[in-house]
């Protein structure tokens, strides 16, 4: 009995002795595990590749011109949607006169050397400009959009892969195009993608990341934003956006994701060009919601001589749109780009 007694008492110190550095390894092992498993899942949707070599689905653009870390202050989940739910009111802007832009001596501004150059003598009626925002990261449904009979007006997210031929491709098929820049929702439970404009963020680093996206492909009028219910509504922030606009001659679309966008004054105050969206087409993604939502871009249109709506590249949209574009024309309107809206408001003739 005293020697089983001894050897219990050997194996409490030696197990007193050993457990403690175990302890301390095993977390560390576990750190470094946990690390490792972090970077690797978190590269997909920051840029990485996977194991197979294919690139998460909104994982942001690896070229040179990426040279920012990616800003994703929610969590988030990349394989789910994440469209911020995007207000339903049709919004009809007050009569404001816009100041034409001069354009002396051939010295257009950029989003009138980009426009579509538009005839009207397919129709006299009333004005419609199709924006189709979120383009460019589902590759088949965005594919399918530019297929549409144009001119569409097509916004391609800046993260977004293959740019340059995908945007090619749009402008081969008769679209106009527009740049679509991620912006700070109100929810702190939607993350609006990679290399988001934040409010509250350094100047400096929020003009390089207006810069990125603006670099990313060519050939576009202007921009608008990708949710950006909180930063419209940033003076300061929307300041330095209109000042990065006006520098490279675009023009600004606002979404209007909020009731208070201070977006339009602050493009007015720096003499940007600038429209507001009337309607949203599928904020329902049905297609007889969309149809619907498609009456009131007519009857608005009829009331004011102008509409701007604004869709996405889903099935409900795209088969609506297929069946509506030639139906409208045949009605009398004219199916424009945004630009022969913008135009029309400023006075410039083609």
């Amino acid at each position: 009995m005293a020697k089983k007694t001894k050897s219990r008492k050997l194996s409490g110190k030696l197990f007193g002795k050993l457990f403690l550095p175990a302890f301390i390894l095993t977390v560390a092992l576990a750190g470094v595990g946990g690390y490792w498993i972090a970077d690797n899942i978190f590269s997909v949707s920051d840029g990485g590749t996977m194991a197979d070599g294919s690139r998460g689905v909104l994982a942001p653009p690896a070229d040179k011109k990426s040279a920012f870390k990616v800003i994703r202050p929610n969590p988030f989940t990349p394989w789910q949607a994440y469209e911020e739910k995007l207000p339903d009111d049709i919004y009809e802007p007050p009569h404001t006169k816009l100041a034409a832009p001069s354009i002396s001596g051939g010295n257009a501004p950029t989003w009138i050397k980009n426009s579509i150059p538009y005839n009207d003598n397919e129709g006299t009626g009333p004005l419609i400009a199709i924006v189709i925002d979120d383009m460019g990261v589902d590759r088949g449904r965005s594919e399918k959009i530019w297929k549409l009979p144009p001119p569409l007006t097509l916004a391609f997210l800046t993260y977004a892969d293959d740019l340059a031929k995908q945007t090619q491709s749009a402008q081969t098929n008769g679209h106009e195009l527009m740049l679509h820049v991620s912006m700070e929702p109100g929810s702190k439970t939607v993350d609006a993608g990679p290399n988001v404009l934040m409010s509250g963020m350094d100047e400096d680093e929020l003009r390089n990341l207006v810069a990125w996206g603006m670099d990313r492909f060519d050939g576009y009028i202007g921009i608008n934003n990708h949710m950006g219910s909180r930063f419209t509504e940033d003076k300061d922030g929307m300041t330095v956006v209109m000042q990065e606009v006006a520098k490279r001659g675009l023009m600004f679309l606002d979404s209007r994701t909020s009731a208070k966008t201070v977006g339009p004054m602050v493009a007015a105050e720096l003499g940007v060009p600038h429209l507001e969206r009337n309607v949203f087409l599928d904020n329902e993604p049905k297609v007889p919601a969309i149809n619907k939502q498609l009456a009131k871009v007519e009857a608005l249109a009829m009331r004011r001589g102008i509409a701007i709506a604004i869709g996405h590249p889903r099935e409900e949209t795209i088969s609506a749109l297929a069946q509506w574009l030639p139906e409208a024309r045949a009605r009398g309107f004219q199916i424009v780009p945004l630009s022969a809206v913008l135009k029309k408001r400023l006075g410039i003739g083609e």
